[in-house]
């Protein structure tokens, strides 16, 4: 994989490993016979001195002339429906005349002082703006100058256009030029760069330099070097290399080559788009070539006239992260995401194989109000757009179909909330609105170094549980999610469409390259030439980044609350972290070249980091080689973790944590390094209460919350001791205690009277004294549920920071991972170290590189400490299901042809405990829930003996005939364990025989039951006495339901009846 593309996360370069190793006296990964040519061989006792660095400044600059503008008048009266009139029509004829492209058209209509439109002025660029004079100026490039002291006035330039050769005289003046007093030219005296943020995502780069002659420093190096936002490259590396590039060369390359800078500088034979093989390619490891934007800059006079000067160069990205958002541009990015995104995604599908519009569905989705247009048109155009995307653009829960191959969905369920997947954000807004090109397709697809945010190349973690956990929030009321997962990506599902999703059908998707034992690439495996599948991607457990759909609200709100777009983004990164559990921790860093940002997630990066010791480079200190000329490792407790990292320490053999808390997982990580420090405790010995009783999140031992034994302790053991006079028989009877109402008092008014949120909360309480985890929403469920995984595959960071500097090594990147040798066993066998920032400093002394780096934990050897036996209780608290938007159809009845009351679900809440979510994608109703009953039956549950008819709601499975009934329910059991009037398994009327509901049933107290639900929909199953001794008919029914709730007739809606 080319440097610049290579995966956060991932051990050295095998390449680069080569050079360190060879100044480390070895050489790996050859075997007997193998050839050393091309290779970097190991040589005793490394001659530092003989490489001696460089380094050099350059930059470009051009004078242009403006480009012509054509123009044409179109009378309105040459259309046939004049009312409206298609004008992407009139832009794509301009573009085509014009030889240009749509984007740098325009039409301006002219009307009448009725309001009619008479006529339109359409105008369009033919041509790109022309190339006057260029000029390039380098400092260091070791070349003497040939013309010292004053050319030949009015020395002309031939530059070369069009097949006409032109002469002009030059714009632009030369170094020494004018230097009566024959001053050296100028030169570097120093440089450093270094890299800023958690992953480098910004360089900085500070070149001091010294200009002898006033002339050169006010003709050119004032003008063009000490300029804000001016466009600077700077080379350095080892001298020994065998060419450095020319810059003429490479700004031609750029400008004829479609891979441009980048294919230049850092292609690769396996490259699709370039067989060059880049300058920093051929000489990996010991040259950097860096490109920035001038941010700051000094010059100082001394005293025989020349110039001091210093230039600091920030990574061009940094344009775009710091581009402020004030009031204009969030109103116009809300509008596109609010209107504008439905719009694009509606003509997208008007005029997919329509591209004559033979139906007029896009001329009229085209007649957008204008500014002239009256409120109430403009909100009923509004609202028209949003029913059709309703129609077009939603899904059952979450992006399917059309929403996928437009990159927008439509969440219609219990609110109009729209989504757009990530790379269409990137693409729409980050780039078209904050980027920097030519026009937004160069900006997207130009290999010059553009600036953009470009998140092809990443993907990021994918479960089964949160891909449920979207299925069952977007069923239910509370917060809508702040992403989907979208049911397929890449290539279409659909055969007889075809098209793909929107990152796929714009190649925007992860290429993976493969290569042999060798270094050798074999295969390029991609979406597009199907080495890549969407049911590859589910097994190993990844989704491209791109295709993740978010949720437009969280975009708005970001940029209405921050100041500049690097805050936008950050804001809803931190949004989509926190909702994915800890699943995965998407971050910023820098993308391919300087100019571009790159959404990772760290974690899946991390996650792809196996334990074989041999995938990491291992730095030798101590050896007679050593090229280590400083090391240090230190070691910070981050704030407000101490008390953590106390209690853990405390923990001993047999001890276990379940938690979802960071800090705790960071502190439970620092501390099973060892695992033999868990048997030593300190002394004196404080014991592991603390531990248990603040860091377990499921409070596993009942003595501990059971308040009254704890407060018998306290009792037993003389801590309160005090002596009162007795007061006899305040309890009345003998046989009875304080859970019965009429212990204390024969008094209706005076007994305990117990409401549903006490009933609930105590309920809750018994579960977590039981060892469960008790989630107060389905929110917090599916946190606990997912983190059950994420101990176990993402390897802790560290609060251990180790520094070391080493002779200048180049194409080591923010994120690679290596070891060292000179650490205690406990760090060399349970981690290893992550890049966190790169360092060059050059100057009299010579090039080096410093590296500082964080520890990361192997992923097992947390679960030491982790518990292994809680994770598989959670359980769901009542007051979520009481908050469930059901129709009141849950009937009480006891008789046949009475009826009873109608019982909501929030009044059958209170008696429902150890309550489980089910779910499977290819259910037809939502989802379900097991639960047991927790107590006596009250009110009017009790006065019906706590029957329940199905019958009478609204839960059913409806047919075209009797006969496909009667089919569908021997296709899950031939036996007879329904009749032809659905007894045993629901009711179906003899005048109603194509309908099935559940059969009614009694709440038993200790019996387990099943709710399923579907929409606002609820059937409940008698499950039976436990697991073990179910219901004879339990099974089957279930079963059932999943596979024939709803309408079962062709061509009618199959989802909620």
């Amino acid at each position: 994989m080319s440097v610049n593309k290579r995966v956060f996360g991932t051990p050295i370069r095998e390449e680069v490993a080569d050079i360190l190793n060879a100044r480390q006296g070895e050489t790996t990964n050859l075997q007997a016979g193998e050839s050393l040519e091309g290779r970097k061989v190991a040589v005793s006792n490394y001659d530092y001195a003989s490489r001696l660095p460089f380094v050099r400044m350059w930059t470009s600059v051009k004078i242009l002339q403006s480009a012509d503008v054509e123009g044409e008048e179109i009378l309105a009266s040459e259309y046939k429906d004049t009312e409206v009139v298609p004008l992407y029509k009139l832009r794509r004829e301009a573009a085509e005349k014009l030889n240009t492209t749509v984007d740098k058209t325009t039409v301006k209509e002219i009307k009448d002082k009725d309001g009619k439109t008479i006529k339109y002025i359409v105008k369009g660029y033919d041509r790109e703006q022309m190339d006057y004079a260029r000029q390039i100026y380098e400092i260091g490039n070791h070349n003497y100058l040939k013309n010292y002291g004053e050319v030949l006035p009015n020395e002309p330039l031939v530059f070369e256009k069009d097949n006409e050769n032109v002469t002009l005289e030059s714009p632009f003046k030369n170094e020494s030029e004018h230097n009566p007093y024959m001053k050296p030219q100028s030169g570097i005296t120093s440089i450093s760069s270094e890299t800023e943020g958690a992953l480098g995502l910004i360089k900085k780069t500070t070149v001091n330099f010294v200009v002898h002659n006033f002339y050169d420093f006010d003709n050119i190096f004032s003008k063009y070097f000490l300029a804000p936002g001016a466009q600077i490259f700077v080379d350095f590396g080892f001298a020994d290399i065998p060419n450095l590039y020319d810059p003429k060369e490479l700004i031609e390359y750029s400008e004829f080559k479609k891979d441009g800078v980048q294919g230049y500088l850092y292609g690769e034979a396996s490259d699709e788009e370039s067989s060059n093989i880049g300058f920093v390619t051929k000489n990996l490891g010991d040259v950097e070539v860096l490109q920035g934007i001038v941010t700051d800059y000094g010059a100082k006079i001394r005293q025989d006239g020349g110039v001091e000067c210093s230039v600091t160069l920030t990574s061009k990205n940094s344009a775009l992260l710091s581009f402020a958002t004030d009031e204009d541009i969030v109103m116009k990015v809300k509008s596109i995401l609010t209107r504008g995104v439905l719009y694009l995604g509606l003509r997208a599908i008007v005029s997919s194989g329509d591209e004559d519009d033979k139906d007029k569905d896009l001329l009229q989705l085209m007649s957008t109000p204008n500014a002239d247009a009256s409120a109430d048109s403009v909100e009923t155009y509004n609202q028209n757009l949003l029913i059709l995307a309703k129609q077009e653009l939603s899904g059952r829960s979450g992006p399917e179909g059309n929403a996928i191959r437009t990159g927008v969905f439509v969440e219609n369920l219990n609110a109009d909330n729209t989504f757009i997947t990530w790379g269409l954000f990137e693409d729409l807004i980050l780039n078209s609105q904050f980027g920097f090109g030519k026009d937004n397709k160069d900006i997207v697809e130009g290999k010059n170094l553009q600036v953009k945010v470009n998140s092809s190349n990443a993907f990021t973690r994918w479960t089964s549980a949160n891909k449920e956990k979207q299925h069952v929030l977007v069923a239910v009321p509370e917060d809508i999610p702040t992403f989907l997962y979208p049911e397929w990506w890449g290539a279409d599902k659909d055969a007889n469409v075809g098209a793909g999703s929107y990152s796929y059908q714009n190649d925007k998707l992860p290429v993976i390259t493969e290569y042999d034992s060798e270094g050798n690439v074999i295969a390029l495996k991609s979406y597009q030439n199907e080495g890549l599948s969407f049911d590859d991607d589910k097994l190993i457990g990844r989704i491209p980044i791109r295709e993740v759909f978010v949720n437009v609200d969280t975009i708005v709100k970001a940029f209405e609350s921050n100041s500049d777009v690097k805050k936008v983004i950050q804001e809803i990164l931190d949004e989509l972290n926190e909702e994915g559990d800890g699943l995965f921790d998407w971050k910023m860093k820098q993308g391919e070249t300087d100019g571009e940002v790159e959404i990772i997630d760290v974690n899946y990066t991390i996650s792809e980091i196996k334990k074989d010791e041999d995938n990491f480079f291992t730095f030798d200190v101590q050896s007679p080689n050593s090229m280590i000329k400083d090391y240090n490792l230190d070691f910070k407790i981050p704030a407000g973790n101490l008390g953590n990292m106390y209690a853990i320490q405390g923990m001993s053999v047999g001890d276990t944590i379940f938690t979802t808390n960071k800090s705790v997982k960071d502190a439970i990580a620092t501390n099973v390094l060892d695992p033999d420090l868990i048997k030593i405790i300190y002394e004196p010995d404080l014991g592991n209460y603390r531990g248990q009783q603040l860091l377990d999140e499921p409070k596993v031992d009942s003595e501990t919350f059971n308040v009254f034994r704890s407060v018998d302790n306290l009792f037993d053991t003389n801590v309160y001791k005090i002596t009162t006079s007795e007061t006899p028989n305040i309890i009345r009877g003998t046989r009875t205690d304080l859970t019965n109402k009429k212990a204390v008092t024969r008094k209706k008014d005076d007994q305990p009277k117990l409401s549903a949120d006490d009933i609930i909360k105590t309920s809750n309480e018994t579960l977590e004294a039981a060892g469960y985890k008790v989630a107060k929403t389905f929110k917090e469920y599916y946190k606990y549920k997912i983190s059950e995984n994420v101990e176990e595959t993402i390897p802790n960071l560290l609060p251990y920071n180790l520094s070391l500097t080493i002779l200048g090594i180049a194409s080591i990147n923010v994120g690679d991972t290596f070891k060292v040798d000179y650490l205690p066993n406990r760090y060399q066998e349970s981690t290893y170290l992550q890049v966190t920032k790169v360092a060059h400093e050059i100057g009299p002394g010579g090039w080096f590189t410093t590296f500082d780096t964080a520890f990361r934990l192997l992923p097992t050897q947390t679960n030491i400490l982790s518990s292994q036996i809680t994770r598989d209780k959670i359980r769901l608290s009542p007051s979520a299901v009481a908050s469930l938007a059901l129709e009141d159809k849950i009937e009480a009845d006891a008789g046949f042809w009475s009826y009873g009351n109608d019982v909501k679900i929030a009044d059958l809440a209170p008696y429902m405990t150890d309550i489980t979510i089910a779910y499977n994608p290819d259910w037809k109703f939502d989802f379900a829930l097991h639960f047991k009953m927790a107590r006596q039956l009250e009110g009017e549950l009790k006065s019906e003996s706590g029957y329940i008819k199905n019958s009478r709601g609204n839960f059913k499975a409806v047919f075209g005939s009797a006969s496909k009934r009667n089919a569908a329910l021997k296709s899950i059991d031939a036996g007879e364990w329904y009749d032809a009037d659905g007894d045993g398994l629901g009711h179906s009327y003899y005048y109603e025989n194509v309908k099935i509901w559940p059969p009614d049933f009694q709440l038993i107290p200790g019996d387990l039951y099943t709710v399923m639900i579907a929409g606002d929909k609820v059937g409940i199953l008698h499950r039976g006495k436990s697991v073990e001794n179910q219901e004879k008919y339990y099974e089957s029914t279930f079963k059932f339901f999943q596979q024939y709730y709803g309408m079962n007739i062709p061509g009618t809606d199959n989802k909620y009846t």
